[in-house]
């Protein structure tokens, strides 16, 4: 299912990509809770930072992009965005075990 993921995104938006895989440990399984999405959003920023990176992309970029640039406080107000997006624009696979 990751390997699906990773080539779709690749086809999608070009060859030359690092990814970093994010699967779920101990008691919180849910990859799609507000602290894992602001967790993606500081990181990506930190990588964004390093020489020789052009620019980074996660599922936090959209749902800013959709969001007036803001990730939403409440749960229920970030579900209902990340429900709303395309399903490309998630990077997660089907079974939700894994973000990219």
């Amino acid at each position: 299912e990751e390997i699906k993921l990773m080539n779709d995104m690749r086809s999608q938006y070009g060859a030359d990509m690092f990814f970093i895989v994010i699967t779920p440990s101990g008691a919180n399984k849910d990859l799609l809770n507000r602290n894992t999405i602001t967790f993606i959003d500081a990181l990506a920023k930190t990588i964004e930072q390093q020489e020789y990176v052009m620019r980074t992309q996660s599922i936090a970029d959209n749902i800013r992009m959709v969001n007036n640039g803001k990730i939403p406080y409440e749960q229920s107000q970030l579900d209902e965005i990340i429900n709303y997006l395309p399903e490309s624009y998630r990077f997660i696979s089907k079974d939700k075990k894994t973000l990219v």
